[in-house]
């Protein structure tokens, strides 16, 4: 069972296109696997608010020299401090 409807993941996909790639959500919520999607439909929901905030930046290079990157940066969550998003695990 889906945590959003069609319309809304498609709003969200719509508004991260130009801050965050889209793509790398589409594949894992179209899985047929109940866990997959789902956990696609999380990270989605957390990447979109917090590009909503303003001053995110998606999966920054510069910020994990191993390779391992965070979903993203947001600089407005809290002012004066960088936030970093990184969702391993949804249960």
């Amino acid at each position: 069972m889906p945590i959003f409807s069609r319309r809304r993941i498609q709003k969200m996909l719509d508004d991260l296109i130009g801050v965050a790639p889209p793509v790398q959500f589409i594949g894992r919520l179209n899985d047929k696997r109940f866990e997959n999607a789902i956990s696609a439909e999380a990270e989605l929901a957390l990447v979109w608010a917090a590009s909503r905030l303003g001053g995110f930046e998606s999966e920054p290079k510069w910020y994990s020299p191993d390779g391992s990157l965070p979903e993203g940066i947001s600089t407005s969550l809290f002012p004066g401090h960088d936030t970093v998003f990184d969702v391993k695990a949804v249960s």
